[in-house]
């Protein structure tokens, strides 16, 4: 019996850029704001303290399906405004 024969694999990047018409603040906040993230993520519960190395999770129910991810913070750049 032969061996397998090696396959191709191929790496796909999708990229896609956005312009958001708020300022650094109003950004920053939308993006780490427990109750702000729950608008845009279809009532997820974020919780994290976001300090490097803390937990953070994300869960919800979306359409009967309940959902949770969870990882660990693993950089946080602060912006200077």
């Amino acid at each position: 019996m032969k061996p397998p024969q090696p396959t191709l694999q191929t790496s796909i990047i999708v990229s896609h850029r956005i312009t958001v018409n708020a300022s650094l603040e109003s950004l920053w906040e939308a993006l780490t704001d427990t109750e702000k993230i729950k608008a845009y993520l279809l009532c997820t519960e974020t919780n994290t303290d976001w300090n490097v190395g803390s937990p953070i999770s994300f869960q919800g129910n979306h359409e009967g399906q309940a959902h949770r991810d969870k990882e660990n913070v693993l950089k946080v750049k602060k912006i200077k405004f």
